[in-house]
């Protein structure tokens, strides 16, 4: 039950479905309270501006990428866990995967998996769709690296987690039977926290290995300050990161 409930509230949570129930609102009110009205008009407009703005964006995912930098990496390692969302499983086949803005993770995944040949390479993720268990992550990411050249002997696919709870706690069985347990934690910047919490919840402790830096590492200019649809997305995966933490923390998943 906790998986729909929280996929459905995390969707109400983003920023462009508020704009709408805003502007819903407007539209409910403009005859009967024209003063509210306006009020949520202009709420949703001036809010649909700032988190379209490179400052604004980085304003809110940067507390969250800043908690676990990068560290120096040990001389070995029993695991590599690499955290699903790199593709975009919408429009994916298994003969042709198509990655999304989160591809870092399997890039990094791989080039971690050449740099440290005895250790297991660990794709956790099934599918995080509430209606199609069809189409699962781990195992074409699996493949995939195959084709990239790392042994099939070096690689397991976790495919039954559907959220970052599970990942940890399917993760973390895999690596218990196999009587390893250091491993590297890879996945974006913005969500290392929730995720590191998951795995000590779960009994692991990894070294982190952000990746996916979302914040601009550029000064800004006035370019920064124009609207634009990837700086809201940014946004939009940081609010929805910071709703999960705090249902996590509610949950006691963290």
């Amino acid at each position: 039950m906790f998986f729909p409930v929280s996929k459905i509230l995390g969707g109400l949570c983003l920023p462009f479905t508020q704009v709408l129930l805003l502007l819903a609102a407007f539209a409910f009110l403009v005859r009967r309270r024209p003063r509210a009205a306006w009020v949520c008009f202009w709420i949703a407009l001036v809010g649909m501006y700032a988190l379209s703005t490179r400052p604004v964006a980085d304003l809110i995912t940067r507390p969250l990428e800043k908690q676990y930098p990068r560290t120096a990496l040990p001389a070995s390692i029993d695991a590599i866990v690499v955290l699903g969302g790199a593709t975009d499983l919408g429009t994916s086949l298994p003969e042709r995967l198509e990655f999304g803005s989160a591809a870092d993770r399997f890039i990094e995944g791989v080039i971690l998996a050449r740099q440290y040949p005895d250790a297991v390479l660990v794709f956790s993720g099934g599918t995080s769709s509430l209606f199609d268990a069809s189409r699962l992550e781990a195992p074409w990411l699996a493949e995939y690296a195959e084709k990239l050249g790392i042994p099939s002997t070096q690689i397991r696919a976790e495919e039954r987690s559907r959220n970052t709870r599970e990942n940890a706690t399917e993760t973390a069985a895999i690596l218990r039977a196999e009587g390893r347990t250091s491993l590297l934690l890879v996945t974006s910047a913005f969500h290392m926290p929730r995720s590191v919490g998951c795995f000590h919840q779960a009994g692991l402790y990894p070294i982190p290995y952000p990746v996916d830096f979302r914040t601009q590492a550029a000064p800004y200019d006035v370019m920064s300050l124009l609207p634009n649809i990837n700086n809201l997305a940014d946004a939009s995966h940081s609010i929805r990161e910071y709703w999960g933490l705090l249902v996590y923390s509610l949950k006691g998943y963290i």
